[in-house]
């Protein structure tokens, strides 16, 4: 289910059955998954979504987290949907270091959640388009009980 409307829905009407929960409307603001890839990589392969990634993979350099290699919802269900990720070479680092190893120019690539701070610095860091919507959305919403 990656659709944001029928997820909150289904969501909204299971809280209100099982916990008597009522959840409030979402936010356009996604606290999803996505790779993080270094600005100057993207504009000089044209690399905007993850269709692009998987494309380019054999020139990219992946900063892996160590469990998102093995995780369902990790590189598996990209692979499953966009094919093998053939990376250039793959090294795992701390998740605390990433945009520093990206920063460092030690690796082109990462995984990221959509709402870190430092994917506003647009000159560095470009956050890839799920254009198959691999992922779910993670809309933020309140709720009140």
């Amino acid at each position: 289910m990656t659709d944001p409307d029928e997820v909150y829905t289904t969501v909204k009407e299971e809280y209100k059955k099982q916990f008597i929960i009522t959840w409030l409307d979402y936010s356009k603001a996604n606290d999803g998954a996505g790779p993080v890839i270094r600005t100057e990589v993207s504009q000089k392969l044209g690399i905007k979504t993850i269709t692009d990634l998987q494309k380019h993979a054999g020139e990219i350099r992946f900063a892996s987290q160590g469990e998102v290699d093995q995780r369902a919802d990790g590189i598996p269900a990209l692979e499953k949907v966009y094919g093998k990720l053939n990376w250039k070479s793959s090294k795992v680092y701390d998740n605390s270091l990433k945009y520093e190893v990206l920063r460092n120019n030690e690796a082109d690539v990462g995984p990221a959640y959509t709402t870190e701070g430092q994917l506003v610095n647009k000159d560095e860091f470009t956050l890839l388009e799920d254009d198959k919507q691999v992922w779910p959305p993670y809309n933020l919403a309140l709720y009140q009980h």
